[in-house]
């Protein structure tokens, strides 16, 4: 395991395989045997050794997403597609999976296809160096050359970084590295499994190895502020933009500490700042537009509501509020249309959907539909216990019912 941290993949491969020989059962073993024959560059090894692993431990998810891309690397994109598309069907927010599928099926030329999984990849992981590369390559291709040079631009700002792999083996072996590399992908581990003082503790261990990390700070202005120790986030910003006062992350994290902390008016202009760092932060124009609505400027909230779902087209947040403002502006068919590409993937939030679906067709003077999916609201938010909806929603049935039999 020092040796693979250390990428010495010979001496490693060669003590992973003794180790496979003597514990057979071990997935552990087998697992990094893999692992350093993908590094390595044998994707055919790579492959066979992962079909093994996975034989003793079949949902273990991370080398589900490294079998799909040795397949890819190997040349069976078919195959790689297929275990891809069934990891996101198991978990729809692993934005690795995203991409690698968008890999597979570009590969087989399903650009648009690609494109969805590219997108949805970025707005779970907006600093994805390599799948804003990717988008931005499909994007040029298919002669879209504005889309293209945003996701060039994104690329070129998000300093080569990738999601966190959500691998204890892998964190594991990454332990025993001892650079400030290391202990940032550590911490990223630690904060996705909710342990926040120990991944603000690994960016900590690596500012101190490198006090030229920007990331470093970065990450703690985020950690601090989901732990409410606010000053010491405010801290950690001002070393971040001292270091460099254009690091959209660093702006953003801030702004999302600051609403969290109700400093709504401050809040607001730190999003104003990511935007101008980046132009392609579509969670920053959503933030940005709730809080300028929130200050009575539904105009200029309309516009960023309608970039970030430019930006993002799966932003399933920022195209809810867009939709919500076109039926305050009577914009209802506009509405409608936000509102239907909303009611897929189903979840608790449906419900809110199909709310604002019954209030613009009720609008329009459209009692059936406005019927229809008041009923369909109900039903969702029974479903997922939304008791904040349901008494609304039974009084509005009742009233619906009068006037449709009138």
């Amino acid at each position: 395991m020092l040796l693979h941290a250390h990428q010495q993949f010979g001496a490693a491969r060669h003590c992973y395989a003794r180790l496979v020989g003597l514990a057979p059962s071990t997935f552990k073993w087998s697992y990094y045997s893999a692992l350093v024959a993908a590094e390595s560059g044998s994707p055919a090894q790579a492959r066979e050794a992962f079909d093994r692993a996975l034989q003793l431990e079949p949902n273990y998810l991370p080398g589900r997403v490294r079998r799909a891309a040795s397949l890819l690397e190997e040349g069976s994109p078919d195959r790689s597609a297929e275990e891809y598309a069934a990891v996101v069907a198991d978990s729809p927010e692993n934005a690795e999976a995203h991409y690698g599928l968008g890999r597979a099926l570009a590969v087989q030329g399903r650009l648009k296809e690609a494109l969805i999984h590219y997108e949805r990849a970025c707005l779970l992981f907006p600093s994805y160096s390599a799948a804003h590369y990717a988008a931005a390559q499909l994007y040029g291709r298919l002669g879209d050359v504005a889309r293209a040079r945003n996701h060039l631009r994104a690329y070129e700002r998000s300093s080569r970084t990738a999601p966190p792999p959500h691998d204890p083996y892998l964190e594991e072996l990454q332990r025993l590295g001892q650079g400030a590399q290391a202990h940032l992908q550590r911490s990223v581990a630690l904060a996705a499994a909710g342990k926040l003082e120990e991944a603000a503790t690994a960016n900590l261990e690596a500012i101190r190895l490198d006090p030229s990390s920007v990331q470093g700070h970065v990450n703690l202005i985020s950690l601090y502020g989901r732990l409410r120790r606010f000053s010491e986030a405010e801290s950690q910003y001002q070393a971040a933009v001292a270091l460099n006062p254009s690091h959209s992350e660093a702006h953003y994290n801030y702004g999302v500490m600051l609403f969290d902390a109700e400093r709504f008016a401050e809040a607001r202009r730190a999003f104003r700042k990511t935007i101008e760092a980046n132009p392609m932060h579509a969670d920053a124009h959503n933030n940005y537009a709730f809080l300028v609505e929130r200050e009575g400027k539904p105009g200029e909230a309309l516009k960023h509501y309608r970039e970030a779902v430019r930006l993002a087209p799966a932003h399933r947040t920022a195209r809810f509020h867009l939709a919500r403002l076109f039926t305050a502006a009577g914009q209802l068919q506009d509405a409608i249309g936000q509102f239907e590409q909303l009611r897929e993937p189903e979840d608790e939030r449906t419900a809110d959907v199909e709310y604002g679906l019954a209030t613009a067709c009720y609008r329009l003077g459209d009692l059936d539909r406005a019927l229809k999916h008041t009923r369909r609201a109900h039903d969702l938010a029974v479903k997922y216990g939304r008791r904040d909806l349901t008494g609304r929603l039974e009084h509005d049935l009742r009233v619906l019912a009068r006037r449709r039999s009138r």
